[in-house]
Parts: structure tokens; sequence; C-alpha cells
């Protein structure tokens, strides 16, 4: 049988997959209002200019005013089609979509410093405006390029105003822009912190997610992970109208293993066990560790016979690897286990509790078995009659 991860292989896989997709569409819909903000934020700029262009009070015609109103909605709108059609991924050197844009809105504040030389001032809030959108996402050495950045074209912005003719002083504005570095720098080390802290946080939700769904020792899902898995195949269940069955397994005599051989050996034999179920199982199908020596296993589409020869070939290989491992030993390390099938109408509670009823056969029995509960054995009683998988049908 083809080797597969559970986890990763798992209805919990796709069900993260499918959480991934909603997380990448939340982050997109994120950027794009982003850059809907920074449009709308020019755009303030400029409608707040309107008396100021129709009084006179600033030296700015109506065509300037229209191109950089023009240029601030295509670069904008330029940006978010970008998003859109998801073309940003393509930018390896900048995995947020904070660096071009915020170079673009550099240039777009050294337009407007262009046709309006009076709003320089708009240096040092815009620019900061802009460093604040990255809070967390970009570091030192991205705050320090960008801030660089521009410096560099709001000098050559203030030159090129020069040679227009403008009374401007290149070295009053380097002068002026050497404070502004100071303080971009500042703002650049806040940066580096946040994008610390941001990072030390997603590290710390992500292990506690790990911690939360997945079992430490054996990596496989634990109870609660599998609970909810459980729930939603609820649901499949009853529109597919197809049995899917549930195994209970648990270890023999696991108790002599830690009283004999001490709990690392313990520990050993569960990871080994979960090896082996992990390698037993088909890709749609789940395995879990419940707690203790208890493991479960979800098996989706399918019928108890078919379930009840699977779960027989795992105890089979747990019973030769285990035999190999201790063989110097009198400890006989093998599984118990209980087959339910879960019909469309059945509560979980039931299937569960059919599952460990025939688990505690195969156990009564003489351990080391597999009993199944057959589907013309369901009724609405909880007596059930539990049938025992013969190793020459395997």
């Amino acid at each position: 049988m083809q080797e597969h991860t559970v986890y990763m292989d798992s209805k919990l896989t796709l069900s993260g997959d499918s959480l991934n997709l909603n997380q990448k569409h939340r982050h997109a819909t994120i950027k794009k209002q982003a850059m809907m903000f920074s449009c709308a934020g020019f755009l303030l700029v400029l409608l707040l200019g309107l008396p100021f262009v129709y009084f006179k009070a600033i030296d700015l015609s109506w065509p300037g005013w229209l191109l950089a109103m023009t240029l601030n909605i295509a670069v904008w709108s330029f940006f978010w089609l970008l998003i859109h059609y998801e073309l940003d991924q393509y930018l390896f050197f900048d995995p947020h979509f904070l660096l071009i844009p915020a170079a673009a809105a550099g240039l777009l504040i050294c337009l407007l410093v262009y046709l309006v030389p009076e709003t320089r001032v708009l240096v040092l809030g815009g620019w900061f405006t802009v460093l604040l959108f990255g809070s967390g996402l970009l570091g030192f050495v991205e705050g320090m390029a960008l801030s660089v950045f521009m410096a560099i074209a709001h000098l050559a912005t203030i030159y090129l105003l020069i040679q227009r003719g403008e009374p401007l002083s290149m070295a009053y504005e380097v002068g002026v822009m050497l404070p502004l570095m100071i303080f971009w720098t500042f703002c650049s080390v806040v940066l580096e912190r946040d994008k610390r802290n941001r990072n030390e946080n997603l590290d710390l939700r992500k292990q506690l997610s790990e911690m939360a769904f997945n079992d430490s020792l054996t990596g496989l899902p634990n109870r609660r992970a599998f609970m909810q898995l459980l729930e939603r195949e609820s649901a499949y269940c009853e529109r597919s109208q197809i049995p899917c069955c549930l195994a209970m397994l648990d270890i023999d005599l696991f108790k002599q293993v830690n009283d004999q051989l001490g709990h690392e050996s313990g520990d050993h034999v569960l990871v080994e066990v979960a090896q082996i179920i992990r390698h037993g199982i088909r890709v749609e199908d789940t395995a879990a560790r419940l707690g203790g020596d208890e493991f479960v296993i979800f098996m989706r589409e399918s019928y108890v016979h078919k379930a009840a020869l699977m779960v027989e070939r795992i105890r089979i290989d747990v019973e030769q690897k285990m035999a190999d491992l201790y063989s110097e030993t009198d400890i006989q390390v093998s599984l118990s286990i209980g087959v339910a099938v879960w019909l469309p109408g059945l509560e979980l509670s039931d299937v569960l509790q059919q599952a460990d009823m025939a688990l505690y056969q195969a156990k009564e029995s003489g351990r080391n078995q597999v009993f199944y509960q057959a589907e013309s054995d369901v009724s609405g009683s909880h007596e059930k009659r539990g049938h025992r998988v013969r190793e020459e049908a395997v």
C-alpha cells in the first residue's frame, strides 16, 4: 500500500487547503482596500486644494490639477488590477506588494511638490503615512531603502524646480532632508521591531494551533481535530448516501510496555504504531490519536467489509513489526480493533458507541483481532453482534 501522511493527505488537509485559499483571498482583499485607501488619500488632498486653485491661492493650473488627478487614479487602478488578477504574486522581491506601491506613492508626492512647490511639507507627512502602511510587514532595510529613494526623488524634484526658475536653494533643501532622514531612520527601526513582533506572534499562533490540533508525539491529529472532522463528515454522509466506517484501535497490554521497559519504550511503540496506521490507510482516510494508547480511523465512502480487511492488514503489520522489535522479550504488542459502519441517518454518537462496542468484543475475545459490525446488524437497538475478521480472508 502506498505511503501517505495522514495529516497532509487527509480531509483535514483539504480543509486546511480551503482555509489557505480563504486566507489568500482575504489578503488580496486587504491589499485591494489598501490601494483604494491610498487613492482616496491623494484624491482628498487634490479635492481640498480645489478652493486654492479656484481662488489662485496657489500657483497650480487646472491642467496641472487634472494631470495629478488622472495619474493618481491611473496608478492605483493599475495596482488594484494587478492584485485582482494575481499578477502581484510574480513580484518575488515584494511578497506583500508594498515596496512598489510605496515607491509610486513617493513619486506622486514628488509630482505634487513639482506642481505646487509650497506643498513640500507633504514630503514629511505623506512619507510618514506611506511608511505607516508598512507597519508589521516592512523591516529596517526596506524602510531605509524606501526613505533613501524618497530623499533622492525629492531632491531631484527640487533640482527640476530650480531649473524651471523657482527661487529655491538646493543647499537648504539638503539641510531639510537631513533631519527628515533621521526621522525616517527612526521610523525604519520601529518598522523592524513591529515586523519582528509580528513574525514572533505568527510563529506563536502556529505553534498553538499545532498544539491544539496535533498530537505532539505521533504527529497525528488529536481528539479535538478528529471530532471536528467527524462533525463535517456527518453532513457529507447524509448528502452522499454512501456509508462510511469508523475504526477504534487500542494497543493490547500497553501498560506492560511502560511498566517493564519504561515510558520511553512506550512512546516508541506509540510512534511506530502511528506510522504503521499512517502508511496503511488510503489518501481519503483520516487517522488520529484519541489519547493514551487509543487511535481511531475514519474511512470515507467505505463499506464495512472492505474497511475491516484494511484494518486487519494494519493489525498484522503491527504484530509483525512489534515482534521484530521486542523479539528478545516476552512482551507481545498487538492491536485490538473495532469497526462500525456509518450509514446515512445515524447519529455520530451512535457510530462511536458501536465502534467502541466492537472494540470491547475484540478485547473480550482474546485481543489481537478485528471485530466489526455489518450493515445488516444496524438497527435501533444498541445490542450489536460483532463479526470477527478471519486472517485467511486477507
